[in-house]
């Protein structure tokens, strides 16, 4: 099958496809960057809501209805390790989260594979079609065990850093640093709160937990949360 490019934004590192365009993409996070928005239904365009950094957002305060944005961080192709960011909507980042959850399960880690990204209909909960994207792993699973069917675009070793260089830590990086080889994987609060307390045996057990809460996010390790919002 050939597989369409992704378009590009020009001022920005978003990406997405038009109706029925299929394209490749790998995962660099399970958790998607979600953001509050605003939809303007007369001018059917989306902007950003206000809420967050001041104390007053004029489009709440008149009425425009709000989204929810779930931007996710992929890998487009094998010939860079740039993060483009791909917006998704509840429906589609629900079910996103499904497969990733089906993939744990079978001891995958999504981010270690590739998808086939698809722009189209897509059933919500309640069976209403609606515009979004369907996401199919490219792997085998079968009774002898699991077998990839495409080589994924950046191997484990050499994707970048969660950390920029100019990161504030609310995380010690050191407890950051010792967990990187977990980051995405599956964790509820007890087992994070565990693994810390055996890996770094100084810290107090009240920190411990602080910083096991602050990590854990939509029941997995998310190192991202170790550094400070900018």
């Amino acid at each position: 099958m050939e597989y369409s490019d992704w378009l590009e934004s020009g001022k920005s590192k978003r990406v997405w496809l038009a109706d029925s365009m299929t394209a490749l993409a790998q995962f660099a996070y399970v958790n998607p960057i979600q953001r509050v928005m605003h939809w303007d239904n007369k001018k059917k365009r989306r902007g950003g809501c206000y809420a967050d950094k001041y104390e007053k957002c004029y489009k709440c305060e008149g009425g425009v209805a709000k989204i929810y944005d779930y931007a996710y961080g992929i890998f487009t192709s094998d010939e860079g390790k740039d993060i483009r960011y791909l917006s998704t909507a509840l429906t589609t980042h629900k079910d996103i989260q499904r497969e990733f959850a089906r993939l744990f399960e079978e001891n995958i880690n999504p981010c270690s594979i590739l998808f086939e990204i698809q722009r189209g209909q897509i059933k919500t909960m309640t069976g209403r079609k609606v515009n979004g994207y369907s996401c199919t792993p490219m792997v085998q699973i079968d009774e002898e065990g699991i077998t990839a069917v495409m080589t994924p675009f950046v191997g484990e070793v050499d994707r970048p850093s969660p950390f920029p260089e100019d990161a504030t830590y609310v995380v010690p990086r050191m407890i950051a640093d010792g967990l990187l080889s977990e980051d995405n994987k599956p964790f509820d609060l007890i087992a994070l709160f565990l693994l810390m307390k055996d890996k770094f045996p100084k810290y107090k057990d009240t920190e411990l937990k602080q910083y096991a809460i602050r990590l854990i996010n939509n029941g997995s390790l998310d190192l991202r949360r170790a550094i400070e919002d900018k």
